[in-house]
This record gives C-alpha cells, sequence and structure tokens, in this order.
C-alpha cells in the first residue's frame, strides 16, 4: 500500500482499535482507553488512518497554550507572555507500517490539519511532547527545535504551512 492511499477521517465509533500495535503499550492503551473520552468531551480529537475497519495509524490533536519564557528566547521573540498553540497530543503508526517512511506522512498529515485549522482559529507554534529520545529525533528532523533539558519539541506555525504548502 503507498502512502497516497492514506488519508485521515476523524475516528468513528466503530474502527477496531483493539487490534492496532505500534509497539508502545502507551500510544495503544491510549487509543482504546481515552481515544473516545477525548472526544466525548473536547479535549482532543483523533483522526486515523484504516483499512478494513482496522486502525493502521492515528494521531490526536488538542488546544495548548505554552508559557513564553519556557521557550527559547529566539523562537519567542515578539510572542505574548502565554502562547496560543496545537498540541500532537499522540502520533503513532501500526508496527507493520514502520520502516516504509509513513512516520513522516503521517506528521505530514496531520501538520496539514493544523495549518488548516489555524487559518480558523489561531495558533502561533506545534508543541509535542516526545515519547523517547528516538522520537525526539524523530520530530527533530522535521524541524521541530527541542527545549533545553526536556523532550518538548516546537515549530513555528508559520515554518510549517511555508514546509507544506510552499515547497
Amino acid at each position: 500500500m503507498s502512502d497516497a492511499e492514506f488519508r485521515s477521517r476523524h475516528l468513528h465509533p466503530d474502527d477496531d482499535l483493539a487490534s492496532f500495535n505500534s509497539g508502545e503499550l502507551g500510544l495503544d492503551e491510549w487509543l482504546r482507553r481515552s481515544a473516545h473520552h477525548a472526544e466525548a468531551i473536547r479535549s482532543g480529537r483523533t483522526w486515523v488512518w484504516t483499512r478494513a475497519g482496522s486502525v493502521l495509524a492515528y494521531f490526536a490533536l488538542a488546544g495548548h497554550v505554552i508559557e513564553r519564557h519556557s521557550i527559547p528566547h529566539q523562537i519567542g521573540r515578539g510572542s505574548p507572555e502565554r502562547i496560543p498553540a496545537v498540541l500532537i497530543a499522540r502520533l503513532a503508526l501500526h508496527r507493520d507500517l514502520h520502516g516504509q517512511g509513513l512516520g513522516g506522512t503521517l506528521l505530514a498529515d496531520a501538520s496539514r490539519r493544523i495549518v488548516d485549522a489555524t487559518d480558523i482559529v489561531a495558533a502561533r507554534f506545534v508543541v509535542v511532547d516526545a515519547i523517547s529520545d528516538d522520537a525526539a529525533s524523530f520530530y527533530t528532523h522535521y524541524g521541530y527545535r527541542p527545549i533545553p533539558g526536556t523532550r518538548r519539541l516546537v515549530r513555528k506555525i508559520n515554518d510549517l504551512a511555508n514546509d507544506l504548502y510552499h515547497e
């Protein structure tokens, strides 16, 4: 299956979540136990790639706020004290799809949704809290800047939009 065949859609109550296995138990369990609840209380939106009703990949997005003092001065310059942001709360690919370059495709999919959403509701940054050093390296490869001493990474939405729509 090529990456062109994957299109995200909103999580549906009938989606098969039980067979999802990213190799990261915390990500798998969140999808099974918390994704629908987050939808119900509007604390996060989950988008999925599916095949025959089974989830193959997902990402969850949420509104967020970061404090200007918590990010490096050079990227926070000109921002208010409390900066509107979008949090990539979860991003996971079924282990059967690992090693095919689809992680970057999934991140680009999430990024397009974020940029499009910020045409309606303003946000300045995308924030991600990497679950591991490998995950942090993945996001760094795609232009996210680490916040020293943490696994939190940020990226300006304007830079993301430029990369996505002006390549």
